[in-house]
């Protein structure tokens, strides 16, 4: 995060997602650092503990539709 604060990268997007434990909280840390460099934030995906069949298929449907964003952002 502290090398991407420095470049300040414009007109771009990122997110944050991931899967936790006990507490959490890594997402809302990269968000706030991806925010304070000057990237816009999308939702992010918080899963707890190990994901099920169910949760994983919103894992691939979260990739689909970022990725659909990065190929709009590109036209």
């Amino acid at each position: 995060m502290t090398y991407l604060k420095g470049l300040r990268p414009a007109n771009k997007f990122g997110a944050s997602f991931g899967a936790y434990g006990w507490g959490g909280g890594a997402q809302k840390v990269i968000d706030e650092g991806l925010a304070s460099a000057g990237i816009a934030v999308e939702a992010s995906l918080s899963l707890k503990w190990v994901p099920d069949r169910e949760e994983l298929e919103k894992c691939f449907e979260y990739g689909v539709e970022f990725g659909k964003k990065v190929l709009a952002a590109k036209k």
